[in-house]
């Protein structure tokens, strides 16, 4: 006889699937972030969108061949596009850390297993990828700086980025402790019963 599952591990199996989607997203998008971000850069030298997907409409090989230059290559020689490319690079690889945090933790509480040590480890080591992800914001914004010279890329997205990390990090902490000590707790109270 099987337990009936309770609303909790109903929609933890949701978000299981819901952050495995975002994972593979994410790992798709890690593919072409180099090359989106020479395209956005707006001084392509090799080559613009529009040229290349005139290629890929001609002749599907030359256009992959193209593309794979434009990722492999053409990013890399300026040092605005290189240091954008690895921030994004940083960003999505560090999501992705995220994600495979939240798809363990989503699953130990779908199995019935909410106040587990093993998901206190797994919010600590979200926060790892949270503070990481604060410091390449941080990076990248005093880059910024430094590239320009003034202070206006505190206004900018990265920035924004740097507390809002910092802050989920924390939070990360947070529910690490609060869960290793729920752990205790329960494992307390499992040897005398």
């Amino acid at each position: 006889m099987t337990m009936k599952r309770t609303a909790t591990q109903r929609l933890a199996d949701g978000l299981v699937v819901l952050s495995c989607l975002l994972l593979l997203a994410d790992m798709l998008l890690i593919l072409f972030l180099p090359a989106l971000t020479y395209f956005h850069s707006g001084e392509p030298t090799f080559m613009t969108m529009a040229q290349l997907q005139a290629t890929f409409a001609y002749d599907f090989d030359d256009g992959l061949g193209n593309l794979m230059r434009v990722i492999l290559y053409e990013v890399w020689q300026s040092p605005e596009t290189a240091v954008l490319a690895l921030f994004s690079l940083g960003c999505a690889v560090g999501a992705a850390w995220i994600f495979l945090q939240g798809i363990h933790v989503s699953a130990n509480v779908a199995d019935g297993e909410s106040f587990s040590p093993k998901n206190a480890v797994c919010f600590r080591r979200a926060a790892v990828g949270c503070f990481l992800l604060a410091l390449a914001a941080a990076g990248r914004t005093l880059w910024q700086i430094w590239q320009l010279g003034s202070p206006e890329p505190l206004l900018s997205c990265a920035a924004l980025l740097i507390p809002l990390f910092l802050a989920g990090g924390l939070l990360c902490l947070l529910l690490s402790a609060l869960l290793h000590g729920a752990a205790e707790i329960k494992a307390e109270n499992d040897l005398t019963i």
